[in-house]
């Protein structure tokens, strides 16, 4: 009877050891379960993260996105918005005034947005009233003081094609553009190009006539477009003595003209003897 007592207390102590382990691993099965999930869910965010960045349809090699610039474009009634890299950079809405018994936008017309090539920092950004006369020929002065290389976000916001003349229309063209010469009273345009290097992407939405062809709707202009990031060229004379902040401000600043301008030696107020 000893001896049966003993083997069932063995048994009983066994079973439950057995159970223990048992438990035990079943505790442990549950932790890994939701740490497994975390992780799981973790690198599901991080890669929706890296996906967001990119352009719908393009899908980088890993560390690739480094290399380019990701370009937000909107153009509308309204006004005009410019973000890289998911940041806003430029905008100009709803500016408006009481002009001649009317209310004019004065964010209507051409925007000139000028972005570091490397960085897409935006270095000028300035809009023209071409819905004016002779506003063009500021916008067409302006173009020539950049530098070659920079990355031009040019952006046509209705109505800006009403006085724009046929000196900047072939400007355009000149740059690389396709549509500026027919584009039609309320369009919106854009055009993005490295200045010199050709053109990146044109792209524009027609005015759409309503019921008595008398007013029109606009469609908006939205797009977004990946670009590679460019090697800045440097100046033979960044490096030289004295020009170290005259490098720096040209690196900063664009549409100085001469001022910047990679001639060896630069331009100086001071005359040469």
């Amino acid at each position: 009877s000893t001896a049966g007592d003993e083997e069932s207390g063995k048994a009983s102590i066994a079973g439950d050891q057995e159970v223990g382990k048992d438990s035990i691993a079943g505790d442990q099965e549950a932790v890994k379960a939701p740490i497994a999930r975390s992780e799981k869910l973790s690198a599901y965010n991080s890669e929706e993260k890296q996906n967001s960045m990119e352009a719908p349809g393009v899908h980088f090699p890993a560390g690739d996105l480094q290399n380019h610039l990701i370009l937000d474009i909107s153009v509308n009634m309204t006004g005009v918005e410019l973000a890289v890299d998911g940041r806003q950079v430029y905008s100009a809405y709803n500016k408006t005034v009481p002009w001649a018994g009317i209310t004019a936008r004065l964010h209507a017309g051409l925007h000139l947005i000028t972005l570091h090539q490397s960085t897409g920092q935006v270095m000028r950004a300035t809009s023209y009233m071409t819905w004016q006369s002779n506003t063009d020929r500021q916008f067409i002065k302006d173009l020539e003081e950049i530098q070659e290389s920079r990355l031009l976000v040019i952006l046509g916001a209705p109505d800006f094609t009403a006085f724009m003349e046929e000196e900047t229309i072939a400007t355009l063209e000149d740059m690389g553009a396709h549509y500026i010469d027919r584009m039609a009273y309320m369009d919106t345009w854009c055009l993005l190009v490295y200045k010199g290097s050709g053109v990146v992407l044109e792209a524009l939405t027609t005015s759409l006539p309503q019921h008595n062809l008398t007013k029109f709707d606009v469609s908006p202009l939205t797009v977004r477009t990946v670009v590679p990031r460019m090697q800045e060229h440097r100046c033979g004379w960044y490096t030289e003595e004295g020009m170290q902040e005259r490098a720096t401000f040209c690196k900063i600043y664009e549409g100085y003209g001469t001022f910047c301008i990679c001639d060896d030696p630069p331009w100086s107020p001071h005359p040469h003897n």
